[in-house]
Parts: C-alpha cells; sequence; structure tokens
C-alpha cells in the first residue's frame, strides 16, 4: 500500500472514530426516541454535519428493521442484510497455554426481525420523479411529521417502514388529504 492510501486509511479511520465518540451513539440514541434529523442536529454537542446525521439515522433505521429496502415478507434468512438475517460475530477463546483465537459464530439477528406490518413508501421516487407533488404531500403533514420524512435520504423506489404511530399517523393525514394511496404509501398488503 502507498503511503498517501495508508495516510488517507487512517485519516478515515480516525475520522470515523472521532465521530462514533462524538455523536454516533447520540445519534442513534435519539434516533430511538423519535427525533427527526433537525432536531437530532439541534440537540448534538458535537457539531456534526446534516448529511452525516442523516446517514448514520438511516443506517440504524435500517439495521434496526424499522426500515427494509427489501420487502420484509419475501426477505430471505441469509446476510442479505434484510430482516431474518445473520449477524456475525467473533467470540475470542483462550487454549489451554493461555493463548487467545477467535471463532466466528452466526446468530439470527434478531433486532432486524420482520414484525408487524410494514407500509410500502415511495418518497424518493417522488422526491426525484416528481418534486411538485412531494412538496404537496409534505405541506399535507405537520411540521414534524414533514421534518421526519424531509431529513431522511429516502432512495428512489419502494422502501418499507414499519408501521408505528408516527407513519400511521403520517399515512392518515395523506389518505384523509385525498392524496392517491400509490403516490406516496401503500399497505404490504396492497402488492
Amino acid at each position: 500500500m502507498e503511503k498517501g492510501a495508508m495516510e488517507g486509511s487512517f485519516r478515515q479511520a480516525l475520522s470515523d472514530f472521532t465521530f462514533e465518540a462524538a455523536s454516533g451513539g447520540a445519534i442513534r440514541h435519539l434516533a430511538d426516541l423519535g427525533f427527526t434529523v433537525k432536531q437530532i442536529e439541534e440537540r448534538l454537542d458535537f457539531p456534526t454535519p446534516p448529511a452525516r446525521i442523516r446517514e448514520t439515522v438511516w443506517k440504524h433505521l435500517i439495521d434496526t428493521g424499522v426500515i427494509c429496502l427489501e420487502d420484509p415478507r419475501s426477505a430471505s434468512s441469509g446476510t442479505s442484510g434484510g430482516p431474518g438475517g445473520v449477524r456475525i460475530n467473533y467470540v475470542r477463546e483462550y487454549d489451554s497455554y493461555g493463548r487467545p483465537s477467535f471463532r466466528r459464530v452466526a446468530e439470527a439477528d434478531s433486532g432486524r426481525e420482520a414484525e408487524g406490518e410494514y407500509l410500502v413508501c415511495e418518497f424518493g421516487s417522488l422526491r426525484y420523479k416528481d418534486p411538485q407533488k412531494y412538496s404537496q404531500i409534505l405541506s399535507l403533514l405537520d411540521a414534524v411529521q414533514a421534518e421526519y420524512i424531509d431529513g431522511l435520504p429516502w432512495p428512489p423506489g419502494r422502501v418499507w417502514h414499519r408501521t408505528d404511530d408516527r407513519m400511521l399517523e403520517i399515512f392518515r393525514r395523506i389518505r384523509d388529504a385525498g392524496a392517491e394511496q400509490g403516490d406516496s404509501f401503500r399497505t404490504s398488503e396492497d402488492i
């Protein structure tokens, strides 16, 4: 490896470590409490770029199974990153002479199991393909709901979001305003 590449790798590792120590755990904790990306940014003690907060929240929502990038009902149990996947851990063991070694252990990833119902969200498609319709959908929501939706980096296409109180209320507001369900939401059964 070149010296420049090694320095770049070291800088990236140091940056990641600094971020994790200063903000990573706090961001995930606040996301678990239901805060939006904007609210998290306002509460952090260490200045963190909004894009980094957004990435961390999105990854945490995927890791905890709140958001699935594949249909949770059809996701296979494998290491594909979907619900019901397998988490690989390494366990340190010592032999009779006290020498450490590591053993690879595969465990069911219970934190990511698809439990309950999911709503199919197509906010990313709207954001990129029809920004006017996306703005119209956001205007139907209250400020915190709109912040939640707009603060996440929705990819174009379908995303499955666990049905929780926040998303049910967002779904009801969109539906009650007469917007078509297919514009942004569908229940898993509608597909």
